[in-house]
């Protein structure tokens, strides 16, 4: 029975000492992320953060939940999963909304105070729209965007960036093969264009065709002849598109019209559009 007893308390004593060598690594490691929230101004608030959106503090391995109304800081990370979307409102009638499956970085003021914001995937819808004109620059894995005053979305992956501008202009300027050096050149993006940027060509040809293999096999198993044309129209413009596109350097890039049915159809447009108004 001395025997047991001594044993348990042995045990008790030991977690104890596991506890008190683990809180303060645990702390240490919640307070970075305070202390980097308490050192600095919060540039924006999440507004609205549908489905599964986290947020990464500086300093941070952790993702915490993100919450309505909760501050966002400068150098944290915005993260959404799978039918997930945030809002995140920087100043009045400025704002930002991150599509699912996204990943960005607040990046804060940089070059000639402009504040930047890194998209390392997906796609975010900017309204620029505020009376107080400020520069700001969107990086992604392609280039760099530099924008005053814009409504525009950003849809990109590793491999490629596509900008789409509502109102006011957009000035892409392309990455280098390193993806850190700007190219000396920047393409001016009107209101109605969209325009498409590519590191690899055939990377990207490939993933078209790809899409266009998924859309016959899933289309073949209900309407077979109906099948036969839309994949017809698909390759065709598959084709058109590579055609479209122009070499500039180490990259390839297209500019045309924004494509309004293609739009309309888009419930990831019609909902940004839809918020926007409850900005008038």
């Amino acid at each position: 029975m001395n025997r047991m007893f001594i044993f348990v308390r042995r045990i008790g004593l030991l977690a104890i000492i596991l506890v008190l060598l683990v809180m303060p690594a645990a702390a240490a490691k919640n307070s970075v992320g305070a202390a980097q929230r308490q050192n600095n101004d919060p540039i924006g608030k999440v507004t609205l953060p549908l489905g599964k959106v986290t947020i990464q503090p500086a300093g941070s391995e952790d993702w915490d939940r993100a919450k309505v109304n909760q501050a966002v800081f400068v150098r944290e990370k915005v993260k959404t999963l799978e039918k997930s979307r945030c809002e995140i409102t920087l100043e009045p009638k400025k704002l930002l909304r991150i599509g699912e499956q996204s990943r960005i970085i607040l990046v804060g003021p940089a070059a000639e105070g402009a504040n930047m914001f890194n998209i390392e995937a997906g796609r975010a819808w900017f309204n620029m729209s505020s009376k107080k004109k400020q520069n700001m620059r969107v990086r992604t894995p392609t280039a760099v965007a530099a924008i005053r005053g814009t409504v525009f979305r950003i849809d990109c992956d590793v491999n490629h960036s596509t900008f789409s501008v509502y109102t006011g202009a957009v000035g892409v300027t392309p990455l280098k093969a390193d993806g850190l050096t700007l190219e000396d050149t920047t393409f001016t993006i009107a209101a109605g264009n969209v325009f498409t940027i590519i590191s690899n060509f055939e990377e990207y040809m490939q993933q078209q065709y790809k899409e266009m293999d998924q859309f016959r096999d899933q289309e073949m198993s209900d309407f077979e002849k109906f099948s036969e044309q839309q994949t017809k129209e698909f390759q065709d413009a598959v084709i058109a598109e590579k055609k479209a596109f122009a070499q500039y350097k180490s990259q390839y890039y297209t500019q045309a019209n924004i494509d309004l049915d293609k739009e309309s159809k888009s419930d990831w447009v019609r909902w940004n559009k839809e918020r926007d108004l409850l900005l008038y």
